[in-house]
């Protein structure tokens, strides 16, 4: 079976990667993984894969199975574990283990929060370039500007664009590398720590 953890990794940055999706506005971006399991995305911060949630409440990681029997690990800031409110005794290598995961968790859901953002913002920056163009195409009707002008201009402004997505990519790839880090840890954290062994659901 798939672990959570392995699907999971995909939601962590699906906004901020294009992805083909179905938009519910009551349930955010559903799409299915390679692997035929639908994913629910409804923030940066909560996404479900099939029977399974994933939340950051504040400064809490809260992985709950949604179907009978309902369990729920919460990890918190201090890197604690329970499992529906009772603590999961952990040793050092435990700890720092859920320490790591819960770390990147976080780095993650901000980084690709920036992305998002910054994507944006050139998607912007394009648009605005097309209106340029059109405004431009005035220009050399009415002035001595000409077309010479126009594709000095217009390249110009398309390579500052084109530089910045060059450096929204390398900053994606690296996000790619702490996805899979994580995902590693996460199937880690489940095979060290006995309380989680049984949850086919992870």
């Amino acid at each position: 079976m798939v672990h959570l953890f392995a699907v999971a990794a995909t939601a962590m940055v699906v906004a901020a990667v294009p992805i083909e999706a179905d938009h519910d506005n009551d349930h955010g971006a559903r799409f299915h993984h390679a692997d035929h399991r639908e994913i629910t995305f409804k923030s940066f911060s909560s996404f479900e894969v099939d029977d399974a949630r994933f939340e950051i409440d504040k400064d809490e990681i809260i992985l709950s199975h949604l179907e009978s029997p309902r369990e729920e690990i919460r990890i918190t800031e201090d890197y604690k574990m329970y499992l529906d409110d009772e603590e999961i005794p952990l040793d050092v290598d435990q700890r720092k283990t859920v320490q790591e995961f819960y770390q990147l968790s976080f780095g993650i859901r901000s980084e690709a929060k920036a992305i998002a953002k910054e994507g944006l913002k050139i998607g912007v920056k394009g648009a605005k370039l097309g209106l340029q163009a059109v405004g431009c195409v005035f220009k050399m009707l009415l002035t001595s500007y000409d077309e010479e002008d126009l594709d000095v201009e217009m390249e110009a402004e398309a390579d500052k664009i084109e530089a910045e997505a060059e450096k929204l990519e390398a900053r994606a790839e690296v996000l790619e590398d702490q996805m899979e880090r994580w995902e590693e840890v996460g199937r880690q954290m489940k095979d060290e720590i006995p309380a989680l062994a049984h949850m086919e659901w992870l």
